[in-house]
């Protein structure tokens, strides 16, 4: 049984922060049976009682495993691979907001003016697009802070007089 607890426990490792020895030894106890006691868990883990009681908490709160209403109360695994699977979503779904704030930053990072382009396309109107993430600008607001930004850029740059040619040669 060791040997597939720490197998366990490679394979949730990463997923499950706290999944610990403990965690996949209970975990598969539960596994390579339909249901089990506390007092069953106890015994067949070797690990004292107030450890398994905290383990099982944790892996119903993880969505790991089930809790019966029968008295006493006990503690199986509807589908292992659902459940694993379960996890995996809930990690890309974790994942993917941190790409989105990560997207965020590096946006706000770039000058406003230099992260929009306007495209024009075939048969559609004029677009503001941002860049990055080559997303339609679509709320009045976010069309302000360009056109405020792009204002004052262009309050910035210098001025460039236009001198004829001819004008130039005699001016010397």
């Amino acid at each position: 049984m060791e040997q597939q607890a720490l197998e366990l426990k490679k394979i949730f490792n990463g997923m499950i922060d706290s999944f610990g020895l403990n965690h996949a030894r209970v975990y598969y106890i539960l596994i390579s049976s339909e249901v089990k006691t506390a007092k069953q868990l106890v015994q067949e883990t070797g690990i004292n009682q107030a450890t398994v009681y905290a383990v099982l908490r944790e892996l119903i709160k993880w969505d790991l495993i089930q809790q019966s209403n029968t008295n006493p109360a006990s503690y199986y695994i509807g589908n292992p691979m659902k459940t694993f699977e379960k996890q995996v979503r809930k990690k890309e779904k974790i994942i993917t907001g941190k790409r989105k704030l990560l997207e965020d930053l590096i946006a706000s990072d770039v000058d406003e003016s230099e992260k929009y382009l306007i495209k024009i396309g075939k048969g559609e109107q004029t677009k503001l697009v941002n860049v990055l993430t080559n997303k339609e600008l679509r709320y009045r607001e976010e069309m302000v802070k360009v056109r405020d930004s792009l204002d004052k850029m262009l309050r910035a740059a210098p001025v460039k007089e236009k001198v004829s040619p001819l004008y130039s040669t005699y001016r010397k």
